[in-house]
C-alpha cells in the first residue's frame, strides 16, 4: 500500500511539473518535424474528460488550423455494407450505444471500428487551405496510436497536460490563458 502511494505521489509530481513546464524533460520534436508539411497533433484522454470541449475552443481560437474531430455520428449510425447505393440504407444501429449497453459483447467491435474510422480520417490528403497556411497545424481528436500507447511512452514525448476543472472554464480570461499555453506548446515543437 505504501509503495502504491509513493508511486502515485511521484506520478502527481511528474505531471504537475509538466503542466507548468510542458517540455521539461521531454525529447524535442524539432528534428522530427524539420519544417516538412503541417504539424500534426492529437488530443488524447479518457472518455468524457473534455477532449471535444478543448477541440471546440481550439477551433474558435485558431480558425486557420485543420481540426479533425472523432466521427461520433458515424459510430452512432452504422450502415450495412452495400446499402449505400440502395434507395433506403439499412441502419445496423448505434455501435457506441451498443458498446455501452453490452461492453463484453461489443467493446472489441467498437474498438476496431473506431480505430478504422480514425485511420481513415488521418490518411486523407491535407486540405488545400491547410497547405496554404503560413504555419499549418492539423489537430486530431485522438490519434490512431492512442489504442497502442502506454503510459510510459507519454513520459518521453512532448505533452501539454491540462486541468479540466480549471482550464475549460467558461471565463474568457482563463480560456485566453489556456490558448497562450497551447500557442507556446505548438511553437516549441
Amino acid at each position: 500500500m505504501a509503495a502504491s502511494r509513493l508511486f502515485v505521489s511521484r506520478l502527481r509530481a511528474r505531471f504537475s511539473s509538466m503542466a507548468n513546464s510542458p517540455l521539461e524533460g521531454a525529447l524535442s520534436s524539432r528534428g522530427l518535424h524539420a519544417g516538412l508539411g503541417p504539424r500534426r497533433l492529437s488530443v488524447e484522454g479518457n472518455i468524457a474528460v473534455g477532449k471535444s470541449t478543448f477541440v471546440k475552443l481550439l477551433t474558435k481560437t485558431y480558425p486557420e488550423w485543420h481540426i479533425a474531430t472523432e466521427p461520433v455520428a458515424t459510430w452512432q449510425d452504422i450502415q450495412a455494407a452495400g446499402t449505400q447505393k440502395a434507395c433506403i440504407a439499412q441502419s445496423l444501429g448505434n455501435l457506441l450505444d451498443m458498446m455501452y449497453r453490452e461492453p463484453a459483447r461489443w467493446s472489441y467491435t467498437f474498438q476496431t471500428f473506431s480505430f478504422m474510422s480514425r485511420l481513415k480520417v488521418q490518411l486523407e490528403p491535407f486540405p488545400k487551405k491547410l497547405l496554404q497556411a503560413k504555419k499549418p497545424v492539423q489537430i486530431f481528436e485522438r490519434s490512431v496510436y492512442s489504442d497502442r500507447l502506454h503510459f510510459e511512452t507519454l513520459l518521453n514525448i512532448p505533452v501539454l497536460v491540462l486541468d479540466v476543472s480549471d482550464d475549460f472554464s467558461e471565463e474568457v480570461t482563463k480560456q485566453e490563458e489556456l490558448m497562450r499555453k497551447v500557442d507556446t506548446f505548438v511553437k516549441n515543437l
